[in-house]
């Protein structure tokens, strides 16, 4: 019969060998949506290339993304995300464009979703994006497998609002969405117009945009940069 010590530190070690195997899932649990946080959005080349290669399928989770609850997640950023001649810098293309639909999501092999959306360019501010179609972009987050809530790091896009959206291209050519700033006021008002208008209450937040671009910071430049299918200076 084991000594009252013995059993002591057996239970001790139990004890201990249950709160690592939690801290190791726990652990897990943060990579697989936090995966992508070091420098904004940028790991989600990492975690798809194999579901690309065969075709990412997208699930219809339209009705899904305002009936059920939501869950935001922290992310830790390689630099302040709201600094955007910084933002600027990291990013391949900065687009004035206003959301035309939500096909669904994709799930990576490790269950992260990322939402998929359609927009309309309506201005290129650093790029040289098409605006003669749609352009397909994801971003990091949406209904869960489960469906069971919304995770996500930045609130996700809304259908049919106008946005300055910063992106990056990937290797395996999808744009993944980095920062998203919502113009006000801006539904049937193209970007030159509010431009001219110092009054509009998008006016300065687009210009903000513009000239942080044109003074942008290059420290956190992806090193590999990936021209886009939408891009009409790669049929050039």
């Amino acid at each position: 019969m084991k000594s009252s010590a013995e059993m002591a530190e057996a239970v001790c070690r139990i004890g201990e060998e249950r709160l690592q195997r939690q801290k190791r899932r726990k652990k897990k649990n943060a990579v697989l949506f936090g995966v992508g946080a070091t420098i904004l959005l940028f790991a989600a080349a990492v975690l798809i290339p194999q579901l690309t290669r065969r075709g990412p399928r997208i699930v219809d989770n339209s009705r899904y993304l305002s009936a059920l609850p939501s869950e935001s997640h922290d992310a830790c950023y390689a630099f302040d995300p709201e600094d955007k001649r910084l933002m600027s810098g990291a990013s391949d293309y900065i687009l004035a464009a206003r959301v035309t639909d939500i096909p669904g999501t994709v799930y990576t092999q490790y269950d992260t979703p990322y939402t998929v959306f359609t927009v309309q360019n309506l201005m290129n501010i650093k790029g040289s994006l098409t605006d003669a179609a749609e352009i397909e972009l994801w971003e990091y987050g949406g209904v869960n497998r489960a469906r069971t809530r919304v995770d996500y790091l930045i609130p996700l896009l809304e259908k049919d609002t106008t946005y300055v959206l910063y992106l990056t291209c990937a290797g395996n050519g999808i744009l993944y969405l980095n920062k998203a700033y919502v113009l006000p006021q801006a539904d049937g008002v193209s970007p030159e117009k509010i431009l001219a208008d110092p009054a509009h209450p998008a006016h300065d937040l687009l210009n903000d945009c513009i000239e942080a671009y044109e003074t942008e910071d290059l420290t956190h430049a992806p090193q590999t940069k990936y021209v886009s299918r939408y891009d009409t200076s790669a049929a050039e």
